[in-house]
């Protein structure tokens, strides 16, 4: 059997949503990664018996661990180096991520699996297109993923097709694992074509996983769909049925009120990332999103662009961002915690 875990009177104890969402001086028994009871020591140890090892929880705060919906933890090896890139983001994104190699790729996702760790995040949705190597070293450190390959289209068929064989063999091959998931990951809806986002949608449904993209990232996707499709990101996304409730979509800052309202009744999950909007000037919807009905998750994004893998700095740059940008004061701490 398993070691019984036990961290012994923690100074506060977080739960929100439920009937006490703060309680103090409490015990926790864990066996297996699993919490057997929450409560007094001995009245613990009397039903699971004596752990075998008693951690410290005096002076610490245990709160639930959070998902990051939206990053590319192996673009730690970049911190900072799209700040004032000259370029489009995107652009420098595909440069530097494509020509990386596996073994690069897989030490670099290890460095950031271990920092989203130290922030509390117990769940990374990541898309990338050394996925193999994400999902490895998520796995390696024991960190629960959401891993996709990152399509684009190719000006060549055959490139394009291929690209299409490495998600699908992708998401065959991880499909079973208990702990780093696939996805479907078109990167966005202006960079790959009608056929193939159609083809990847499918896709995700026929192997019941998630689709993730980048959606009215950008006034150049906007800019550019307008021009490819007569629509705009988000009403092409939802005109080839790529929103729902098994979809991640990651950003959604160029948008419409109409188009807010679409989001939110999708039922997709809107990755907000604020750090990296705010450093790309772009608004952050969130708080409409919110009080709209949407399912608002958070996302870490690129270190390569934020610095940083710290999803307690996202939570409260969130924050800050809905207070400027609509001049006034909404949300507090627990809100977002909720």
């Amino acid at each position: 059997m398993s070691e019984l875990i036990a961290i012994r009177d923690v100074s506060a104890i977080v739960s929100p949503g439920s009937h006490e969402p703060v309680i103090s001086q409490r015990s926790i028994f864990i066996r297996d990664g699993v919490i057997l009871g929450v409560g007094d020591f001995s009245l613990l140890a009397s039903m699971y018996g004596q752990p075998d090892v008693v951690l410290d929880g005096r002076k610490k705060v245990a709160i639930p661990g959070f998902y990051d919906l939206h990053t590319h933890i192996a673009m730690l090896g970049f911190r900072g180096l799209l700040v004032d890139a000259d370029r489009p983001v995107h652009e420098t994104f595909f440069m530097l991520s494509s020509e990386m190699d596996c073994e690069t790729a897989y030490r670099l996702a290890v460095a950031g699996a271990l920092e989203a760790l130290k922030s509390g995040i117990v769940l990374v949705a990541d898309v990338f297109f050394q996925a193999e190597s994400v999902a490895e070293a998520l796995e390696s450190v024991g960190t629960r993923g959401l891993v996709g390959y990152c399509c684009i289209n190719h000006e060549e068929a055959a490139h394009s097709e291929s690209e299409i064989g490495r998600a699908i063999e992708f998401g065959k091959r991880w499909r079973e694992n208990t702990l780093v998931k696939p996805a479907i990951a078109p990167y966005s809806v202006d960079t790959v074509s009608r056929e193939q986002l159609e083809l990847l949608a499918r896709l995700a449904r026929e192997l019941g996983v998630h689709l993730h993209v980048h959606l009215a990232r950008s006034r150049e996707e906007m800019k550019y769909t307008r021009e490819l499709t007569g629509y705009t990101p988000v009403l092409y996304a939802y005109r080839l049925g790529l929103l729902g409730p098994r979809t991640i979509a990651a950003q959604a800052n160029i948008v419409s009120e109409q188009e807010r309202f679409i989001l939110a009744q999708s039922g997709s999950l809107i990755a907000q990332c604020p750090s990296s909007s705010m450093l790309e000037g772009l608004p952050i919807h969130a708080y409409e999103y919110w009080q709209l009905g949407g399912n608002v998750a958070v996302g870490t994004d690129s270190p390569s662009l934020n610095d940083n893998i710290d999803f307690f700095e996202e939570l409260r740059l969130m924050v800050y961002a809905q207070r400027v940008q609509l001049e006034r004061k909404v949300w507090k701490a627990w809100d977002l915690l909720e």
